[in-house]
């Protein structure tokens, strides 16, 4: 059995002074990756490891992490939260760091709003990954179980539109969430055959 790297983008939301929280892994998002749909069901994280998670930029490896993740580690300075809807977090980012700093001004401006994540995922085991064919226009990749997360990245050029980081605000703004079909529409400008398209879609992969 062999793991295999993806990359995934999503959306990115504000907060205040230096932190930044966000929605790097969107369940039930039926996306359009050009060859094909992808959607990550709910679940899918149940028992991934996510003991380790480095917050970085455009998913540069080589470069140090802007914060991180440790199970066990009260100091770190990102946090994780598994809901119903997906992967939320939270990051506090040192204003001292340059490259944290060019981050808080992009998210700050709107200039950053997306994100993504690499994990691992046994595309070869059918407890992971199955596809339904002869939908559609082209195939739908379903993935139910990510053996792995170990970065979620602030993108220039996201894949998965419903994801999000914004600025932390002092005083809690709830904000409504948007119908993720309603998302892609907006996002990709797609037209309603297209949406059309991926309504009927969605029903097959419940």
């Amino acid at each position: 059995m062999s793991n295999k790297r993806l990359f995934r983008n999503l959306n990115t939301y504000n907060i205040g002074d230096n932190t930044i929280t966000g929605h790097p892994i969107v369940f039930e998002s039926l996306t359009d990756m050009g060859t094909h749909y992808e959607i990550i069901k709910r679940g899918a994280l149940d028992n991934s490891d996510l003991s380790d998670i480095s917050l970085l930029i455009n998913h540069q490896f080589n470069e140090l992490p802007i914060a991180r993740y440790r199970q066990g580690d009260e100091n770190s300075t990102l946090k994780i939260s598994l809901e119903d809807d997906g992967l939320h977090f939270e990051a506090t980012l040192d204003e001292q760091n340059p490259k944290a700093a060019e981050v808080l001004s992009c998210v700050k401006r709107g200039d950053i709003q997306k994100m993504s994540f690499g994990f691992f995922l046994d595309e070869q085991n059918p407890a992971c990954v199955h596809w339904i064919e002869n939908i559609g226009d082209k195939p739908t990749m379903v993935i139910t179980r990510i053996e792995a997360v170990f970065d979620i990245s602030v993108v220039t050029w996201p894949a998965y539109e419903s994801t999000s980081v914004q600025m932390k605000r002092e005083k809690e703004v709830e904000v409504e969430e948007a119908d993720v079909f309603a998302n892609y529409q907006l996002q990709k400008r797609a037209s309603d055959l297209s949406m059309l398209k991926l309504k009927t879609l969605a029903k097959f992969v419940k």
